[in-house]
């Protein structure tokens, strides 16, 4: 049995199929945007900030705020983060405490002295903490007055 529709149905049943597939296509497109932001962007934290950054310089709104960013961004790439191997998830946390440092110089003695304590725990004075003491002297002796910073 054959059912034949009127040039008119057919016509509706042509443009309700191609509404299916756009509508498919976009959940696609949207499912696909959703994995990239979990797996490439809000799995490192340096790439979340590059990718925010991006993000409010090249849209309508910006809003650069970190206070912002930390308060919206950074929990979703902390959960995220929880699949990535510990050593590795630590090293990123280090790769943000150095960027840290580098906006707030002020605060570098107090890390310096902390790490020195750390690695003196550890046993680590050969080569860490020696090479941690070095750059506070260096620091030290770079400054005019000999002081620390």
């Amino acid at each position: 049995m054959a059912v034949d529709l009127a040039p008119e149905d057919r016509a509706n049943l042509a443009d309700y199929e191609r509404s299916q597939r756009v509508a498919r296509l976009a959940d696609i497109v949207r499912r696909d945007h959703l994995e990239f932001l979990r797996r490439e962007v809000l799995s490192d934290i340096v790439v979340a900030r590059l990718w925010w950054l991006d993000l409010n310089l090249s849209g309508s709104d910006p809003d650069t705020s970190w206070q912002t960013f930390d308060e919206i961004v950074r929990p979703v790439v902390s959960k995220n983060q929880s699949q990535i191997d510990p050593v590795e998830r630590f090293a990123k946390i280090a790769a943000t405490l150095t960027d840290r440092l580098s906006e707030d110089p002020a605060r570098i003695e107090k890390v310096e002295r902390l790490a020195s304590f750390l690695f003196r725990q550890f046993g680590w004075t050969s080569d860490l903490t020696d090479e941690v003491d070095n750059i506070r002297l260096a620091r030290v002796c770079s400054t005019p007055d000999g002081a620390t910073t």
